[in-house]
């Protein structure tokens, strides 16, 4: 089964930034992978569905907080960024793993 691509993104002010990956990766299940790209700009590869993925955001980590989160599984990407997030986008799922 592939896995969901989805990125997931607070306000710039926000008061919980991925400045530790933990409290992300305690929504995922095993086998899910977490990119932060910045403070505030991540991306998730899960088989969770966008609900199911915002609901147990809302219920863990995020709680009422703001965040946006969309499926860009088939989105077409293009950019300049290091090597290793290009990777994270391209990698089988297979090797995906959750953040520790």
């Amino acid at each position: 089964m592939s896995k969901n691509s989805y990125l997931l993104v607070f306000p710039a002010k926000s008061a919980w930034l991925f400045e530790d990956a933990k409290p992300v990766a305690s929504a995922l299940n095993d086998g899910d992978g977490f990119y932060a790209l910045d403070g505030n700009i991540g991306f998730i590869k899960t088989d969770q569905t966008l609900e199911a993925l915002t609901a147990r955001l809302k219920a863990g980590p995020i709680g009422s907080g703001s965040f946006f989160l969309t499926d860009v599984s088939d989105t077409k990407i293009s950019g300049s960024m290091p090597a290793r997030f290009w990777s994270y986008l391209s990698a089988p799922d297979e090797i995906v793993t959750a953040a520790e």
